[in-house]
């Protein structure tokens, strides 16, 4: 299934070749028409949707799939938009929006954004109804280039790859508690041991699949931590990053609880995978960002074939085990 994915993917590029750019056309309209002065994702036919839901013992999680709730005039300014805050308003007093972030908060592109975003946590009338979690998806490390391209060795790698994480200074943003310190160190000494056969060297493949893989299983963390009501994975427009993430943790769950993908589940996947590029901006998903999600995935649908029960073992050991017997994911 998975190969058969990218192969497709290979025929949509060539068949949208064929044809005018689609990104292009719709910039051409923009200046034409005269229509926007400001970028606001909410207002450019790019409107939030629930993709699927998640049903656990504690809650019904809602999955959405959101863009940026800002607006901006300049690149260096930018604000929450009060239709987002409105929706926040409307939240029960225990009701809360787990939104992972996955602009680049130290990028002048997006800076302001995150920034923006970021503060909701720390406003009176919203602290107790956001929790606001930014995952590195575009630094160099993250692509293990640049100064990262030859860091081989895997304790070397681990290293830094806990340092990345915790680091104030660093592209992520994570509240860490001492349960989620915890499970930060025992799910990336898991990782290395279950999928990677606790090798002394990982090749760059596998350390793109580790970092991946690790992100699916903190933001699993995360939702048995925070028991939200609603989920996004949101970058500025939620068409490349944001629809694959929300994408390979379907797929991830899916693989967890061993349900096998009929005809209509495979076709709701690739709708996750390219419903808002091909609708919002009339391209495909960036290619090498679909191969890396694809290699993950696979990396852990591979190891669940091979050795099941000792998988199961492992992640019972990070997680409430009633928790995981009890999520469901439902397409909507």
């Amino acid at each position: 299934f998975y190969n058969t994915i990218l192969e497709n993917d290979e025929s949509i590029q060539l068949i949208l070749d064929s044809y005018p750019s689609g990104p292009l056309m719709k910039i051409l309209d923009v200046i034409r028409l005269e229509e926007m002065s400001l970028f606001d994702p909410l207002l450019q036919d790019n409107a939030p949707l629930k993709l699927y839901e998640i049903d656990h013992k504690k809650n019904q999680l809602n999955v959405i799939r959101c863009p940026s709730p800002t607006k901006q005039y300049i690149i260096s300014s930018a604000e929450v938009v009060d239709a987002f805050k409105g929706f926040l308003r409307s939240f029960e007093k225990d009701q809360k929006y787990l939104f992972i972030n996955l602009q680049d908060k130290n990028s002048y592109k997006d800076q302001a954004r995150s920034g923006a975003i970021e503060l909701l946590e720390k406003r009176a009338d919203f602290k107790n109804n956001i929790v606001i979690v930014t995952l590195d998806k575009t630094s160099e490390f993250y692509h293990q280039s640049g100064t990262y391209i030859n860091v081989n060795k895997a304790e070397d790698f681990i290293k830094i790859f806990r340092n990345e994480i915790v680091s104030k200074e660093g592209s992520f943003t994570i509240k860490f508690t001492d349960d989620l310190y915890r499970f930060m160190d025992k799910a990336i000494e898991f990782i290395h041991k279950q999928f990677f056969m606790s090798k002394n060297v990982l090749t760059r493949k596998n350390r793109l699949d580790f970092i991946e893989i690790f992100y699916n299983f903190f933001v699993l963390k995360l939702i048995e931590v925070h028991n939200p009501q609603v989920m996004s994975f949101s970058d500025k427009d939620a068409i490349d990053n944001g629809s694959l993430a929300a994408a390979c943790f379907y797929n991830f769950l899916k693989i967890l609880k061993n349900e096998s993908f009929t005809k209509e589940s495979e076709d709701y996947f690739r709708w996750l995978i390219y419903g808002p590029a091909l609708l919002i901006r009339e391209r495909s998903i960036n290619s090498l960002d679909l191969t890396r999600m694809i290699s993950s995935i696979n990396t852990i649908d591979v190891e669940m074939l091979t050795h099941r029960a000792k998988v199961l073992k492992g992640i019972s050991s990070m997680y409430d085990a009633a928790f995981l017997k009890s999520i469901k994911v439902i397409n909507h």
